[in-house]
C-alpha cells in the first residue's frame, strides 16, 4: 500500500443483516507501515476488536522482530481505528517473528513467536499473553502479562508458537517441528491469580517425524482440533490429517484424550489437509491448500486448494462430513 512493497494490508468485511452477505470492504494498514512488514500475515477477530500481525516488522532497529496491531471498530461510524501496537517489549530480538500467529478472546490476546530463543535455545519458540481490564474505557490499555514456553520440553527448532488458539480460560500452542512429529501444549488460566499453567502436552497417537502436528490449532470449550498437514495417510504422502481431542473436566491429570483422526477419503499426495483449522460449537472447517480441482476447460487447477466442513454427530461426538 502507498508504494511500500510487501508492507501488507487487511480487508475487513461486515455482514449485511438483511442479505447475510459480507460486503462493505474496508482496507486496514498499520500507522507506521514499512516495506516487507508482512502486515496481515496472521489475523484474529472477536466482536469489534481485530488483532493483525506484522511478523517481519522492524522494531526499535531489530530487523524482523515482529509486532501485532489492535484495531477497534467504532460502533457509530463503522470505521476501524488502530488502538495499540504490541511487541515483545524488553525481549524484542531481531528475527523472532513476533506475530507469526495470533488469537484473541474477550480481554486476552495470545501471540506466537516461533523463532524466539528462550534460555538461549535457538527457535525453540514462545508465546506472549496480553490482557486488559474490561472496565477500562481506554481502547489501548493492553499490557503484557506472561510469556509462555515449552518449559522442560524446550528444544532447538521446535517452533513453539507457530500456531495459537484461545477460548475462555484455555490456550493451545503448537510446536509443529517438535521431534516426535509435532506437539501441542495446553495451558489453562488459574482463576485465583490469573496466571497460566501448563495442563498437558498433546501428541498424535500415530505420530511420525515430519507430520507437522500442531501446524494449526483450534479450541472451543472442551474440544480441540489439531492439524498435521504433512502426515502420510494410508500410504499417501503428505496428504494430511486432523486430530480431535476431548477434555474430561473431571480428570485432574492429563484430561485430554484423542478421539478421532480425520482424513480425506480421496486423499492425494500433497493435499496438506489440516494446514488450517477452525472450530465453533459443533462445526469445524479444515483447509487443504494442496488439493487439485477438476480442470476448468483447458485450464488445469493444480494446487487450487479446498476447504472441508464437518459437523459433530450428537450421539458419537465425532465429526463427519
Amino acid at each position: 500500500p502507498g508504494g511500500d512493497l510487501n508492507a501488507g494490508e487487511v480487508s475487513a468485511f461486515e455482514r449485511n443483516a438483511n442479505t447475510q452477505v459480507f460486503d462493505d470492504e474496508v482496507t486496514l494498514t498499520s500507522g507506521d507501515k514499512s516495506p516487507f512488514d508482512a502486515f496481515g500475515a496472521a489475523v484474529s477477530l472477536d466482536a469489534d476488536i481485530a488483532v493483525i500481525a506484522a511478523p517481519d516488522d522492524n522494531v526499535d532497529g531489530d530487523d524482523n522482530a515482529g509486532s501485532a496491531y489492535v484495531f477497534n471498530r467504532n460502533l457509530d461510524t463503522g470505521d476501524w481505528d488502530q488502538a495499540v501496537k504490541l511487541t515483545a517489549g524488553a525481549d524484542v530480538t531481531a528475527f523472532d517473528n513476533f506475530g507469526a500467529a495470533v488469537a484473541i478472546d474477550a480481554d486476552i490476546i495470545l501471540v506466537g513467536v516461533p523463532a524466539d530463543d528462550p534460555n538461549g535455545i535457538p527457535n525453540a519458540g514462545a508465546a506472549y499473553l496480553f490482557s486488559r481490564d474490561p472496565g477500562e474505557a481506554a481502547p489501548d490499555q493492553w499490557s503484557q502479562t506472561e510469556k509462555l514456553t515449552a518449559g522442560a520440553d524446550e528444544d532447538a527448532g521446535d517452533n513453539f508458537g507457530a500456531a495459537v488458539a484461545l477460548h475462555s480460560d484455555t490456550a493451545l500452542i503448537g510446536a509443529p517441528l517438535e521431534d516426535s512429529g509435532g506437539a501441542v501444549f495446553v495451558f489453562v488460566r488459574d482463576p485465583d491469580d490469573n496466571s497460566w499453567i501448563r495442563q498437558q502436552k498433546l501428541t498424535a497417537s500415530d505420530a511420525s517425524p515430519g507430520d507437522a502436528f500442531g501446524n494449526s490449532v483450534s479450541v472451543f470449550g472442551n474440544t480441540a482440533l489439531i492439524g498435521a498437514p504433512q502426515a502420510d495417510v494410508t500410504g499417501v504422502l503428505t496428504a494430511g490429517a486432523v486430530y480431535l481431542f476431548r477434555r474430561d473436566p473431571a480428570r485432574a491429570a492429563n484430561p485430554w484424550t484423542e478421539l478421532q483422526k480425520m482424513e480425506l477419503v480421496d486423499a492425494a499426495t500433497g493435499d496438506a489437509f489440516g494446514t488450517s483449522v477452525t472450530l465453533a460449537g459443533d462445526m469445524a472447517v479444515v483447509g487443504a491448500p494442496g488439493v487439485d480441482l477438476p480442470p476448468d476447460g483447458i485450464v488445469m487447477r493444480v494446487n487450487a486448494g479446498a476447504t472441508y466442513d464437518f459437523r459433530r454427530d450428537p450421539d458419537s461426538g465425532l465429526f463427519c462430513r
